[in-house]
């Protein structure tokens, strides 16, 4: 998934477009810088392990549920940000980037 297409995304989970609506040019812009300040911070964090331009698939949606979280406030003007929302989809999106126990044994080499 592309930038334009993970904003869109995110704008949809805002109910800020209607599925298979086209977004405005400038909401579409917001989405995509908050998201390069986001994928900038994984980076550092050691967390992301994708390109910024190439989303994949499997974590678009709790993606898009962190950048929900961060965006509701600039979107709603009477929301304020909400920590224990923030806190479960970031939670999520990290439950999915884990390295995951695979099935193969593993031997100890002793010295």
């Amino acid at each position: 998934m592309n930038k334009s297409e993970f904003a869109e995304l995110v704008l949809m989970r805002l109910n800020v477009i209607g599925a298979g609506e086209a977004s405005e040019a400038q909401d579409n812009a917001l989405v995509q810088q908050a998201y390069d300040f986001y994928h900038a911070e994984l980076l550092e964090r050691a967390i992301a392990n994708w390109s910024a331009d190439a989303i994949p698939d499997r974590i678009a949606e709790p993606l898009a549920q962190c950048m929900k979280v961060r965006l509701t406030a600039q979107f709603n003007s009477s929301a304020t940000f909400d920590r224990d929302s923030w806190m479960r989809a970031e939670r999520a999106l990290f439950d999915l980037l884990a390295n995951k126990k695979t099935e193969n044994p593993t031997t100890a080499e002793y010295f």
